[in-house]
């Protein structure tokens, strides 16, 4: 019976030293952010849930760690420009723009 135990130990330490090495995560537009860093986000781009990065989190539970880095830095990863909206909006020297 030890040696299931070692295995599924040796498995995820790899999972998570494989999802370690990947933890700066980004795509073509920018970094991922974490759940609590809204004030990263680039209001300019679409964010959506990175699956891949759940799942290494997931994946880490046993180690606690990486789960807890997942949810912090590498949630959410921008997937496309938002579209322009067309409505005018005025900043505070009366510039107008559009959103």
């Amino acid at each position: 019976m030890r040696t299931i135990g070692s295995w599924s130990a040796i498995v995820t330490l790899a999972v998570t030293t494989a999802g370690a090495l990947g933890c700066n995560s980004a795509t073509k537009y920018g970094r991922c952010v974490g759940v609590f860093q809204e004030d990263r986000r680039d209001p300019n781009l679409v964010y959506e849930l990175s699956t891949w990065n759940v799942f290494l989190g997931i994946a880490g539970v046993p180690l606690i760690f990486p789960p807890i880095l997942v949810l912090h830095h590498e949630t959410y990863c921008p997937t496309a420009h938002r579209q322009q909206t067309g409505e005018p909006k005025t900043n505070a020297l009366g510039e107008t723009t559009l959103k």
